[in-house]
């Protein structure tokens, strides 16, 4: 079966003593992974996200790779379906993290 690029807005925060987000309670951060349909893209990043000591608290945005207006706006989407069409397993952008629930 051919995959997709999926793109989508995760919420997440560190678990298991992961000191990536540094103080921060939590992140939102872009993504893009191969994945058979949008069920199955919700899978593939939320078990991504956990190997790296990460839980997946909420997505946001998902959407097929397609991306066909060029803007600023789309600059990270933009280079996160590049990475992933030459090759990379899954591409995440910035982290954008919040103190706040």
């Amino acid at each position: 079966m051919n995959k997709d690029i999926w793109l989508g807005l995760l919420h997440v925060k560190t678990i298991n003593g992961n000191n990536d987000l540094g103080h921060a309670i939590g992140a939102v951060v872009n993504v893009a992974y191969r994945a058979l349909d949008r069920e199955d893209f919700l899978i593939v990043a939320k078990e991504s996200f956990e190997s790296f000591d990460f839980d997946v608290l909420g997505f946001e945005e998902i959407e097929r790779g397609d991306l066909s207006v060029i803007n600023a706006d789309n600059a990270e989407k933009r280079n996160l379906l590049k990475r992933i069409a030459e090759g990379d397993e899954f591409a995440w952008g910035t982290f954008h993290t919040y103190s706040t629930e």
